[in-house]
C-alpha cells in the first residue's frame, strides 16, 4: 500500500528529472533508479460481547478473527471485552464468536484508511457490542396432508429472522440467520430446536420464523399432491403454540422448473449486478436442489471453461430435488480463481404434468495450495502501432467487482502516473499532492471474454485483462515507457467498486512501469 507523502516526494522528484531531461539530459529520466516505499499496515481488532438476553457481559467468550493468512483466536474478559493485535488493516477481516449455550455469531468488517495517510499505521477496528443469544429455543407445528393424515416422514425446514444482535448506538439489531431441519413424526408433530429463545429474549428479537416445505406426494404414486409452499409465523404472536399445518392441493403448481438452493448461486437466478463470487474446490462438491423431483434419464451436466470452448466431464448423484456434482479430475486450477460455466437441464415429472428448465451460471476454482498475492504486467495492445494508445493490463487471476462491463473511472479512478502534467496544456495529472484528490481521467475497463457455450451463458464481472488508454503528454508526444503507474484499487470512492478477487479478498494496490 503506497503513502501518499511518499508518492507526493517521488512525483515532485519525477518533475525535477523531467526539468533536467529538457535541458539536455533526455535520457535522466528513463535511467533513475526509483525506491517505492510499501507499507504492510497493522492494526487491532476489539470489541465487546454480550447476553442479547439481558445486555450483560459475557465472560469467557471465544473469539477468532481471520484476515487472509492471518487466524488468532481469543476468549473475552469479565467485563465481556477482547482485543487482538498486529492483525493486517490492508483488507476485509472476519470475526467469529461462540459462547457456551448460545448460538454463534459472524461478522465482517473493513478497516478505513487514516485520512491523509494512504498506508495505515495503528488502524482500529471495532467490533459491536454484538448480543449472543441463547440456542434453547424450540418450535413445533402439527404437519397433515389434505385427507388429514400425519405427513410422516416429511423432512420440512425453518429458518429465523436473527440469529445475534448488533447494538448501534445502544439499539440491538437483529443480524444472522438460523436453519434447521425437523422430521414429520408419525403422529405428524415437526419439532425443530437449537433456535433462538424467543421468550427468554422478550421480544427484544425477530421472533418472526418461516417454514419450507417441500413437495409432498401423500400416496406415493409418483405425483406430488401438495407443490410445496412456504409459511411465515411470529411465534409470540401464536394463540395456539403448535400450530396446524394442512397440506391441501390449491392448484398452484409451479409452471416450470427451477433451483431453490445451491452453492453456485448464480443457478437460483441471482441478478448478475450483485454477483457475489461463487467459489469451489478443484473437484466439487457443487450442490443443487430442485423446487421439485427432476427424472433420472432427463438431467444433463455440462462444465466448460471461461471462454466456452473446452468442455469438462462430471459425475453427479440424484436424489429426488437434492443434485450433488462432483469432478473425476480435477479442474484446471493453472490460473488462481479460474473461470468456468456450467449449464444444466431437467424435466420433473408430477402426475401429467411436465416441468422443464435450464440453468446455467459462472463458478471459479481455488487451488488450496496457492496462497499468492494477485500480480499483474502491462503491454501495449499494438506495439508497432504509435496511434494505438489502447494498453493492456493483465492479472495473475480473474479480478472485479460483480458488475459486467463496469468501468472504474471519476470518483472510482484507480490509475495514477508517476509524472507530471498529462493531456493537453498539462491541465490533467499527478501534480505534487494531487494523488487521491486532484482529477483523474482515465477510465480502467474489463475485458471479460464471451463465452461461446453454453446458450445463455452471461458474464460474471471478473476477469483477467483490462485496458485503459495511455495519456498523450503535455505538448505532445505518447508516454515514454518505464514510467511507474499505480493501480491504487483503494481510491475508489463506491464499496461495490471494490476490486476483489475471487475468493472475496480485496486487491491491493499494485505497482507496475508502462511499457
Amino acid at each position: 500500500m503506497l503513502n501518499r507523502r511518499s508518492l507526493t516526494a517521488m512525483v515532485a522528484m519525477m518533475a525535477l528529472g523531467m526539468t533536467q531531461a529538457a535541458c539536455g539530459d533526455d535520457e535522466a529520466l528513463l535511467n533513475e533508479n526509483l525506491v517505492i516505499e510499501n507499507v504492510a499496515p497493522m492494526g487491532s481488532v476489539g470489541g465487546q460481547v454480550l447476553t442479547a438476553e439481558d445486555d450483560r457481559p459475557l465472560a469467557n467468550a471465544a473469539v477468532n478473527v481471520v484476515t487472509g493468512d492471518f487466524n488468532v483466536s481469543t476468549t473475552t474478559d469479565g467485563s465481556g471485552f477482547f482485543s487482538i493485535s498486529e492483525v493486517p488493516a490492508s483488507g476485509t477481516v472476519l470475526v467469529l464468536v461462540e459462547g457456551a449455550g448460545m448460538l454463534s455469531a459472524e461478522t465482517t468488517k473493513t478497516f478505513t484508511p487514516a485520512a491523509g495517510d494512504y498506508a495505515m499505521s495503528n488502524a482500529t477496528l471495532t467490533i459491536g457490542p454484538i448480543g449472543l443469544e441463547p440456542s434453547s429455543g424450540t418450535f413445533a407445528l402439527w404437519v397433515y396432508d389434505e385427507n388429514g393424515r400425519p405427513a410422516a416422514g416429511h423432512v420440512i425446514s425453518l429458518t429465523t429472522s436473527t440469529r445475534w444482535m448488533e447494538y448501534l448506538s445502544g439499539t440491538p439489531v437483529d443480524r444472522g440467520a438460523v436453519t434447521v431441519f425437523a422430521t414429520v413424526g408419525s403422529n405428524g408433530l415437526a419439532t425443530f430446536t437449537d433456535l433462538p429463545d424467543f421468550w427468554a429474549l422478550g421480544g427484544k428479537a425477530s421472533d418472526q420464523v418461516v417454514i419450507t416445505v417441500p413437495p409432498y406426494d401423500a400416496d406415493v404414486d409418483g405425483y406430488f399432491e401438495f407443490p410445496g409452499g412456504v409459511y411465515t409465523y411470529n411465534v409470540l404472536a401464536l394463540s395456539n403454540p403448535q400450530p396446524t399445518l394442512l397440506l391441501q392441493t390449491d392448484g398452484n403448481y409451479p409452471s416450470s422448473l427451477s433451483i431453490v438452493a445451491s452453492n453456485i448461486a448464480g443457478l437460483e437466478g441471482w441478478n448478475t449486478t450483485t454477483y457475489i463470487p461463487d467459489t469451489i474446490d478443484p473437484v466439487g462438491p457443487i450442490t443443487v436442489l430442485f423446487n421439485m423431483p427432476v427424472q433420472q434419464d432427463t438431467l444433463s451436466v455440462e462444465v466448460y471453461a471461461e471462454d466456452g470452448i473446452a468442455s469438462f466431464g462430471s459425475s453427479y448423484t440424484l436424489d429426488g430435488r437434492s443434485l450433488t456434482i462432483q469432478f473425476p479430475t480435477a479442474l484446471p486450477t493453472d490460473i488462481s480463481g479460474a473461470e468456468y460455466n456450467m449449464l444444466i437441464s431437467a424435466v420433473a415429472e408430477t402426475g401429467d404434468r411436465l416441468l422443464y428448465g435450464g440453468f446455467n451460471a459462472a463458478f471459479f476454482v481455488l487451488d488450496p495450495a496457492n496462497t499468492d498475492g494477485v500480480t499483474a504486467t502491462v503491454a501495449k495492445e499494438e506495439p508497432g502501432n504509435l496511434l494505438n494508445l489502447t494498453t493492456i493490463v493483465t492479472f495473475s487471476e480473474p479480478v472485479g467487482f460483480g458488475a459486467p462491463g463496469t468501468a472504474l473511472s471519476g470518483s472510482n479512478c484507480v490509475l495514477y502516473f508517476g509524472v507530471y502534467n498529462l493531456g493537453p496544456n498539462g491541465t490533467t495529472g499527478d501534480d505534487p499532492g494531487e494523488y487521491g484528490y486532484g482529477s483523474c481521467p482515465f477510465t480502467f475497463s474489463p475485458r471479460e471474454p464471451s463465452p461461446e457455450h453454453p446458450a445463455g451463458a452471461t458474464l460474471s464481472g471478473y476477469s483477467s485483462t483490462w485496458v485503459f488508454q495511455m495519456p498523450i503528454l503535455d505538448g505532445g508526444g505518447t508516454m515514454p515507457s518505464g514510467i511507474p503507474l499505480y493501480l491504487a484499487f483503494d481510491m475508489v470512492s463506491a464499496s461495490n467498486r471494490i476490486m476483489r478477487r475471487a475468493n472475496g479478498q480485496a486487491v491491493p494496490d499494485i505497482e507496475i512501469a508502462t511499457p
